[in-house]
């Protein structure tokens, strides 16, 4: 592919010269892979980005992949001990560090498992010292394997390599993919840089045009004092982290009184961190959801549960893969959640009667809501459009709303102010190669190769219009708004479709070396469930014939480590 010509200035745009991407999983990495990649770049300076930077305020980029040594201190599961670990020196870290778990050598079902085993099973870690416990913490959890085949899952600039056992890549093998993508790029990757905030540059008064952006970030890299910094950019994107903040259904009485309490017999799934807090324990369980992470803790936890069946609650029958198993019992949705007096267990009430009670554990894995309060935009409304000459600082907004973006172009550009774009927003079949797309289109349009497809606000807000009447959005109303991101099926074939044909309209061979989306891919896309299935049919199958047990601790440990041992 030839490097590209350039097009018209647009005024929205102007000629940027500093990018800045915030996020450093997946898309923020492939937004920075095609902001460096030459052919996407005239080779006239005087119109293209010179200085991009990524930002990311955890300790290393991957996103949720990046499971931290103190993600089980992080999460409240574990305890830095003060004394050093008597483990046998064979299960002993050569670092002579301490044991991070709560759970003392425990003996159940007639297995003995102690912190050593979990140590070296990977359900434990040596702790760290408290102050390096991380503020942020991966809603992964011990045995995380994916649920896309690589196929789907792989940017078409690096294929990710087969997988060590069976047809999915685990957690570690998904984050060491991402350390080595971004391995080449290191130079312009800055850890432990959190943003704090993030809003148009004003000049007397007025929003400069093109908008500029004004970022404030803090530097936790040293080791006293964080360093706070604000610099202005040019353009800004946002490779968000979709799984920060956790959305519990609307409409379940007493759940907010629950959570405010301060008991931990509620939960949401981001805090689960595998079945090893659960052993030596006399578990109740219940499982709020039936998508990927409720099916994955409720193999973990239903050997565990003591007694009685585990419940997971759900809506409707699952769509996401899982295995059949008699300790696991399907129930209606939860209309209501009682705390004991003592605040030691719940009592459940279910939108069919049923009553569930002494529970001692409620784990909500029900997904998660996207939230940028540090994120300050002009806004539009469902039906009109500002004036930017007219906004004030005052009238700015949070760039999210009910627990979704608004008025952006094909979940992309902000329509008021293009020179903000969001990579990786939409949930989908294919997050890496979509992101992939849009990064390309990012880096086109501000390097001022790729032009904007409609020439004013209206033009750009027209796509977020059509669906906000489809899912019936009012601006007065947060029902609905989480719609907006979820692609599936047909509108995720068609949201690919057209950013491809976008890219063309640019410059024949400018989707060169993208995945498109083809009958193999479809394929691929419509048989992963069943795929996925046969995988943990297999894994079950080898742990019984290797004389495994499939229940208690070892059948729970079992399952919960997976591919990764």
């Amino acid at each position: 592919m030839k490097r590209p010509q350039s097009v018209a200035i647009d005024p929205r745009i102007g000629t940027p010269k500093r990018c800045l991407i915030i996020g450093g999983g997946p898309g923020g990495l492939i937004a920075l892979h095609e902001h460096l990649n030459p052919l996407n770049r005239t080779a006239d300076e005087s119109v293209d980005v010179r200085h991009v930077e990524l930002y990311e305020r955890r300790a290393e980029v991957g996103g949720v992949w990046f499971f931290e040594k103190d993600n089980d201190i992080a999460k409240g599961w574990a305890t830095p001990n003060k004394k050093t670990s008597t483990a046998s020196s064979k299960n002993t870290p050569s670092n002579n560090g301490e044991y991070a778990s709560n759970v003392t050598d425990a003996k159940h079902n007639g297995v003995m498992y102690t912190q050593a085993d979990a140590l070296k099973d990977g359900l434990a870690v040596p702790a760290e010292e408290p102050q390096k416990v991380s503020r942020w913490v991966s809603p992964a959890y011990h045995g995380l394997v994916g649920n896309v085949l690589p196929p789907l899952l792989e940017f078409a600039a690096k294929p990710i390599s087969k997988p060590r056992l069976g047809l999915f890549p685990s957690m570690t093998e998904t984050h060491q993919y991402l350390l080595d993508f971004a391995a080449p790029m290191r130079s312009h990757i800055h850890t432990h840089r959190e943003v704090k905030h993030v809003e148009p540059v004003f000049i007397n008064g007025k929003i400069t045009s093109p908008v500029r952006w004004l970022v404030t970030s803090s530097d936790w890299s040293g080791q006293g004092e964080t360093k706070e910094t604000t610099e202005e950019w040019d353009t800004v994107i946002v490779a968000p982290g979709i799984n920060e903040h956790p959305y519990y259904p609307e409409g379940i009485a007493g759940l907010q009184a629950v959570l405010d309490s301060g008991s931990k017999v509620v939960m949401h799934a981001k805090t689960y961190s595998g079945p090893l807090p659960f052993v030596n324990q006399v578990n109740k369980i219940v499982v709020v959801g039936n998508g990927n992470s409720a099916n994955d803790i409720c193999a973990h936890l239903a050997p565990l549960n003591s007694g009685s069946p585990l419940y997971r609650c759900g809506r409707h029958p699952s769509n996401f893969a899982h295995l059949k198993d008699e300790r696991i019992l399907d129930v209606a949705s939860v209309s209501a959640v009682q705390l004991s007096d003592d605040k030691s267990s719940a009592t459940l009430h279910l939108t069919d009667g049923t009553i569930l009670s002494d529970i001692t554990k409620v784990i909500f894995a029900t997904g998660y809501q996207l939230d940028f309060p540090w994120l300050r935009v002009p806004r539009a409304s469902l039906d009109s459009s500002p004036d930017l000459t007219q906004v004030a600082r005052s009238d700015l907004q949070s760039a999210s709303k009910y627990g979704a973006v608004p008025d952006i172009y094909e979940q992309m550009f902000l329509a008021i102010a293009p020179t903000l774009c969001f990579v990786g927003l939409p949930t989908c079949s294919t997050p890496l190669p979509l992101a992939e797309i849009e990064s390309r289109i990012a880096a086109r349009v501000y390097h001022n190769v790729l032009e904007l497809p409609a020439p004013d606000v209206d033009g750009l807000l027209t796509s977020f219009r059509t669906k906000s009447k489809e899912l019936g959005l009012r601006d007065d109303d947060a029902n609905g708004w989480r719609g907006l991101h979820m692609l599936r099926g047909a509108e995720e074939r068609r949201l690919t479709s057209y950013l491809l044909s976008w890219l063309e309209r640019g410059q024949q061979g400018s989707s060169d070396g993208l995945y498109h989306w083809d009958e193999r891919r479809e394929g691929i896309a419509k048989t992963m469930r069943s795929v996925k299935e046969g995988e943990l049919a297999r894994l079950r199958d080898l742990r019984v014939a290797a004389g495994g047990v499939d229940g208690g601790v070892g059948g729970a440990l079992a399952v919960a480590v997976g591919y990764e041992v």
